[in-house]
């Protein structure tokens, strides 16, 4: 039997120090140079799902490893004044250095310079008090911990994702560590390269056989997800679906992807259809495309008031049990 827990949600894995710029033409060939006409400073990463979850009412712990230096102490200050995060899992140790990427955004996709030395690597034990939450996200990259699999066998339900890996046979390995987590969420590039599938569809159901709940997110068009028996799909329609969401000018995607698994665990803890949590996390996902960042742009309560304010009479009553997270 599950015992207590006092956190909804934990997300394990490394913090990045994000510094995005944006209002960029084209990328610089090497030897000139080019102007950004926005640069924000956020972090990014793990903080991005952690912060996108505590700010829709979720109590979420960031299962992590700070560095000792100046970055390290901005992250923790920035995380620190976000409600809802709890940041007694997160350690902080001299063994490390804080990493930082450098987004560039431009033509409406960006691309990432990082520095991380060490690279991060998963953590053996169990970070922080041993609290035991109701869902926890890991990345399946790599082999999940064993501690992560304690957790599930005490009633967490584990939700895996991918970070940026391209090397040879990493489709085969990601495959490998799926019996480890009961849902799994890529984008659709990762999910079709992992499957060696054509279609978003095929590769939601060829993982879905490794997993309880397989959900591929891709992009401005939506999500298709599949439990092997049912395929359920938000997108496409969904310009009429969520309130012509999906025309608002797109400003920069980092961490769109990190939002929407945040929200959907989060959406997760509410009494919804798997149809309600896929619109709600598309909703969110798609609000933080509005504005530059990492975790800066995972939208809050007030946001999605905003939101919900703007939406005509049929978009509400399509949409109502949003209405819960506008408070």
């Amino acid at each position: 039997m599950a015992q207590p827990t006092d956190v909804d949600l934990a997300f394990l894995g490394p913090v990045y120090l994000d510094l995005v710029m944006g209002g960029v033409d084209a990328l610089p060939t090497l030897g000139s140079e080019v102007y950004a006409t926005s640069l924000d400073v956020s972090p990014g990463g793990t903080a991005t799902r952690a912060v996108a979850a505590a700010r829709v009412g979720a109590r979420t712990a960031l299962l992590t490893r700070f560095g000792t230096d100046e970055w390290g102490d901005r992250l923790v200050a920035a995380l620190s004044s976000e409600p809802g995060l709890v940041l007694d899992g997160a350690e902080r140790s001299e063994a490390v250095r804080t990493p930082v990427s450098v987004a560039v955004v431009a033509g409406g996709d960006r691309t990432f310079v990082t520095h991380e030395v060490p690279r991060w690597r998963q953590l053996t034990q169990q970070p922080g008090p041993r609290r035991l939450p109701r869902a926890l996200h890991v990345d399946v990259s790599a082999p999940v911990p064993l501690w992560v699999g304690g957790l599930r066998q005490r009633g967490c339900t584990v939700v895996g994702g991918i970070g940026y890996v391209d090397t040879p046979g990493w489709g085969a390995q990601v495959r490998s560590h799926l019996a480890d987590v009961d849902v799994f969420v890529p984008n659709d590039d990762e999910a079709r390269r992992a499957t060696g599938t054509g279609s978003v569809e095929d590769a939601a159901a060829v993982l879905a056989e490794h997993v309880a709940l397989a959900v591929v997110t891709r992009g401005a068009r939506g999500v298709v997800a599949c439990d092997g028996a049912v395929r359920v799909e938000v997108g496409g329609a969904g310009r009429t679906e969520l309130g012509g969401l999906f025309d608002d000018p797109v400003v920069d995607t980092t961490g769109a992807g990190d939002v929407f698994v945040a929200t959907f665990m989060a959406a997760g803890l509410e009494d919804w259809s798997l149809h309600q949590r896929l619109q709600a996390a598309v909703v969110c996902s798609a609000l933080s495309v509005r504005r530059a960042g990492g975790a800066s742009s995972a939208p809050t309560r007030a946001d999605l008031s905003a939101w919900w304010g703007q939406l005509p009479p049929d978009g509400r009553s399509a949409l109502e049990h949003l209405e819960a997270w506008t408070a």
